[in-house]
């Protein structure tokens, strides 16, 4: 490519890596810039890929005239009179990547959970790819410890649970984003458009625009670190206008921009030269990967890969080994089995043995169901073996308030949810997690009395803590915080039982705010709800506290004993 006015210079591939290596020598970091085409060979689609079978579910649905063709039909709802989805030089997906937003938000208009769900399974299956599990080595070993990116998937973290000595900071929302610092001790991980699980930014205003607090946060990294873009196309109006805005000569050095199959586009390559950047045709995410650990880890093999897994597995398989030794005809061993198993196929498999040799174990099924519901996302199967837990142990507490949650959260029936949740504090009346989750279902169904019922339903959860932090706790006092936000209260005496609560720390176990904040949100005050956001990330993800913690209005709550009933606070004024 020759160099106009708008138009960067194009290197080799060797001459990148060379230049690379002379930069890392000199103590010089990269901020690796990451887009859905790195993604690719770990078994994601690319957005481009995604948004196109979007458009054809929209086609399907919406076009009236059988006899008008995806094409034509596209070109008169993106207005765009060159769209094209037959094309012999490209892809029939490419140009349907630079429409991803208003795609998504044709297509799921009026249902962005459904959205949100089929980007969850889009993401399920995936694994690291060679080049993810090289950037963790990376991210780990070298001075080279910045990623930005615009993906919602958790691959970077994955890998580095695997090949690293320390876990990521991530920070998956812009509410987050002033713990994105460059002098860290950590590997950092900027997710720009959120976290798979906090309403990724996926409509044509969330991509179109940086999330408040990124702007900053961003300069300075780029301050401090050169980007090396890696299956990034630009076709964001946010971390691209963001780009675009920030002055000549910002960046230290130049900019890297690596493509693969077409070139970046016309305004891209503005950006790009405008920066002094290059760009540079690579084979593929993982071979570049594989070729830029020689210049920054000399020593490094793929071997160690390799060798990282098969410790990592052998460490799981001793300590349930061990535990069958002990116990070897118990349904128990099988759990044990089936938690240490990192791969989900080989935990499905696990499983699936377990209950052909304990086919009466209640807990099996229970457990199992869990895994179905929130790993696979298989809601049939698991609605079948929750019911058959339950006919093989009527008087299971746990896995009744289990089925009940899965009704609420995912069949969306609060009625007959309702009617579990009772049968549940009926055989157990005094279990905190039956009746926290009760209270969230009266919060997303704000029927009737259900928001009149709630600070009962929360005083005995906190009365049955017993001085104890906890998760459950902390999710109660949170519902607490939304009830009174939604009834134009003061939500200070939760907020400030929950700050201590967060103070005194306790272990994490899984849940998922993301349909109580689609729900609730919505009818609070925006600034509030972003608050909420990251509040509601910190309860369930330690890493975020600091984040948490340097948030003016967070830093002005005052701190109550959580013990204390909020009623108590009303009383004493």
């Amino acid at each position: 490519m020759t160099n106009g006015e708008h138009s960067p210079k194009e290197w080799s591939e060797k001459g990148l890596l060379a230049e690379i290596r002379k930069l890392h020598q000199q103590g010089r970091s990269l901020a690796f810039i990451l887009g859905a085409g790195a993604s690719a060979s770990s078994g994601i689609l690319t957005g481009g890929k995604l948004a196109y079978d979007w458009l054809q579910e929209w086609h399907q649905r919406e076009c009236l005239e059988p006899n008008t063709d995806l094409q034509s039909w596209a070109r008169e709802q993106l207005e765009n009179p060159t769209f094209s989805t037959h094309q012999d030089a490209k892809p029939a997906y490419q140009d349907a990547a630079s429409h991803y937003a208003t795609i998504f938000e044709r297509r799921f208009a009026g249902d962005y959970t459904s959205g949100y769900a089929a980007l969850e399974d889009a993401m399920e299956d995936a694994a690291p790819s060679v080049g993810y599990s090289i950037l963790a080595k990376i991210l780990d070993e070298t001075h080279h410890r910045v990623v930005v990116t615009t993906n919602f998937d958790n691959l970077v973290a994955d890998a580095m649970a695997i090949h690293a000595s320390r876990s990521p900071l991530i920070v998956g929302h812009e509410a987050l984003a002033g713990f994105a610092r460059p002098q860290l001790r950590r590997p950092l991980v900027a997710k720009i458009h959120r976290d798979l699980h906090l309403a990724p930014k996926n409509d044509r205003e969330g991509v179109n625009t940086l999330g408040q607090g990124w702007g900053n946060s961003l300069s300075q990294l780029f301050q401090y670190s050169t980007p090396l873009v890696l299956g990034y196309a630009g076709n964001d109006g946010s971390l691209m206008g963001f780009l675009n805005d920030l002055p000549a000569g910002h960046i230290p050095g130049r900019l890297f921009w690596c493509y693969r199959d077409e070139p970046p586009a016309q305004n891209v390559l503005a950006t790009i030269a405008k920066h002094s950047g290059v760009i540079v045709k690579i084979s593929g995410f993982d071979e570049f990967m594989q070729e830029l650990v020689k210049q920054v880890l000399p020593e490094f093999k793929l071997g160690q890969l390799v060798r990282d897994i098969d410790q990592l597995a052998k460490e799981r398989k001793e300590k349930y080994r061990e535990a069958i030794k002990k116990n070897p005809d118990s349904w128990w061993v099988v759990e044990l089995a089936a938690q240490a198993e990192t791969d989900m196929d080989k935990r499905e498999a696990i499983y699936r043995e377990g209950l052909k040799k304990f086919p009466q174990s209640a807990e099996l099924a229970g457990n199992f169901a869990n895994f179905l519901a929130d790993q696979r996302h298989d809601y049939d199967e698991a609605e079948r073996y929750y019911r058959k837990a339950l006919e093989l142990d009527p008087s299971h507490a746990a896995h009744t308030g289990n089925f009940a949650n899965f009704l609420a959260s995912q069949r969306h029936d609060y009625d007959k949810a309702e009617h579990y949740y009772r049968k549940a504090l009926e055989l157990g009346p005094n279990d905190p997690y039956a009746l926290a989750n009760f209270a969230h279902l009266r919060l997303l169904r704000r029927q009737g009395d259900d928001l009149a019922q709630l600070p009962a339903m929360l005083a005995q959860v906190i009365t049955l803590a017993k001085g104890q932090a906890s998760q459950i706790l902390a999710e109660a006092l949170f519902y607490g915080v939304l009830s009174q936000a939604l009834g134009q209260h003061s939500p200070t005496p939760y907020l400030a039982r929950l700050k201590r609560v967060l103070a005194l720390g306790y272990s994490r176990i899984f849940w998922n705010f993301t349909p109580l904040f689609d729900a609730v949100l919505p009818d609070i005050d925006p600034e509030q709800a972003q608050h909420y956001r990251a509040l509601g990330a910190a309860i369930l993800d330690a890493a975020a506290l600091p984040a948490l913690g340097a948030l003016p209005w967070w830093q002005a709550v005052p701190e109550a004993d959580p013990f204390t009933l909020p009623e108590e606070d009303q009383q004493s004024n």
